[in-house]
């Protein structure tokens, strides 16, 4: 493997990685329920953030792409509250959704609706 480019992302650990399908962009959870998006063409600014602390009492855990619509997304954590988001502030569709199926079955299930 070859390093690419290294950067601080967080003060604290990265919990979570999506990478977008088609657009330079790269979503990072972290500590603090904090997603930032970056773009990988602009030198791997983080161009916007995101608070996933909506009812959440702990870290994100999870992230993705909307598969039917790669400009939204979800982030879920381990008590089971998914978040889902617009990349961009026009769009934004900010929902919160209760699951009893915990983060790795959170997200799908948010698509699945």
């Amino acid at each position: 493997l070859t390093k690419i480019k290294e950067f601080q992302a967080e003060e604290y650990y990265v919990c979570a990685l999506a990478v977008h399908p088609t657009l330079p962009y790269l979503l990072s959870s972290s500590r603090f329920n904090l997603i930032k998006l970056w773009d990988w063409d602009q030198g791997w600014i983080c161009t916007r953030k995101f608070s996933s602390e909506i009812g959440r009492n702990y870290d994100t855990s999870e992230i993705t792409f909307n598969p039917k619509d790669a400009n939204s997304f979800a982030s879920a954590g381990i008590d089971g509250i998914n978040v889902c988001d617009s990349l961009f502030p026009l769009n934004s569709l900010l929902t919160t959704i209760l699951s009893d199926y915990g983060p790795h079955f959170c997200v799908p299930y948010v698509y699945n609706l």
